[in-house]
């Protein structure tokens, strides 16, 4: 007899061989257009910007007694939840910018105390370039360390569980698979390489950014949004930034700064005006019923920890090179 989890991966692995079998036919060739310069924003409209994402970012951490702390992924009127990938590790990298030893010494006795090496995180590469993490960590299993453990709940906040971990090794190997067709991990090893001193080449990147003309979009195997996704477009940010494209980096600190709200929120994904723009694509709705949970809440969520954490990143970095304003 078929087990229900047999029963699961077996479609999963249909769905991706689906995906794969549409991507040979159905394959986007994303038009590239003239990169259109824009002015950088002032120091003024980036200490605002600035002040409150932060504001908005630095509310988000939660005390968790003697464990030390988290970072919530996002506001919610009830239960909080946090993931260790990307999100608690990030605040470690944030506060130690800022220099609140206090909140990343906690963040940091978190996730060391349940066997996380914050530099085996992939969006470690946003904040620093000395890292001891083996080339190639985005398309590593590495990351995934959240799969292998039990994380506590306190109080009202507890651990989000991924579908990724969930399924197990299969979950992990699919989401690999598919980031093989998306443009955030390829521009994470280049952050990884430039930071060891290797040569890179971002053409191709900058040719996607140009096909929308104001961010980077996610990708699929069924081709790319037709709007920008922060996360991606933030890392793209700070790598230009560091090979000294600074004309792509003008542009991607301009269009960050429309994409944030009056409360400091910088949305997870937007369109050309800087409106937030939720995925309704096919490719993407059967990417994420396979591979992830449904959200624990319904309230409205326009950002979450880790595209605060990685615009911040770029922000900070950003106003420290093109101003010299660098605390």
């Amino acid at each position: 007899m078929v087990d229900k989890y047999t029963t699961k991966k077996t479609r999963i692995a249909l769905v991706l061989l689906l995906v794969t079998i549409l991507f040979l036919f159905v394959l986007s060739i994303q038009k590239t257009k003239a990169f259109t310069p824009v002015p950088p924003p002032s120091l003024s409209e980036l200490d605002t910007a600035i002040s409150k994402a932060q504001t908005y970012y630095e509310g988000l951490y939660r005390p968790m007694g003697k464990d030390g702390a988290v970072v919530a992924e996002y506001y919610t009127k009830s239960k909080s939840v946090y993931t260790v990938r990307h999100g608690v590790i990030g605040g470690i990298f944030y506060y130690s910018y800022i220099n609140d030893t206090q909140r990343e010494n906690e963040l940091l006795k978190f996730v060391t105390k349940y066997g996380f090496n914050p530099f085996n995180d992939d969006h470690s590469f946003v904040w620093t370039d000395k890292t001891t993490a083996p080339i190639g960590l985005p398309y590593s299993t590495l990351p995934y360390h959240d799969c292998d453990v039990t994380l506590p709940t306190v109080g009202k906040v507890s651990a989000y569980h991924s579908k990724v971990c969930k399924l197990g090794q299969i979950g992990i190997d699919s989401y690999l698979l598919l980031s093989r067709f998306d443009p955030l991990p390829s521009v994470e090893v280049r952050l990884q390489d430039v930071g060891q001193g290797v040569g890179i080449s971002t053409k191709s990147l900058e040719d996607l950014y140009d096909s929308i003309g104001f961010g980077l979009p996610m990708c699929s195997p069924l081709g790319c949004t037709h709007y920008a996704s922060t996360i991606r477009t933030a890392q793209f940010g700070e790598l230009e930034m560091r090979i000294n494209h600074m004309q792509y980096a003008d542009s991607v600190a301009h269009y960050l700064l429309k994409a944030q709200n009056d409360k400091g929120a910088i949305y997870i994904s937007y369109d050309k005006n800087g409106n937030l723009v939720s995925n309704t694509s096919l490719a993407y709705s059967l990417i994420d019923k396979a591979l992830n949970d449904k959200p624990l809440t319904h309230d409205f969520i326009p950002s979450n920890a880790e595209t605060m954490n990685d615009s911040l990143a770029f922000l900070l970095h950003y106003r420290c090179a093109r101003y010299g304003v660098c605390n």
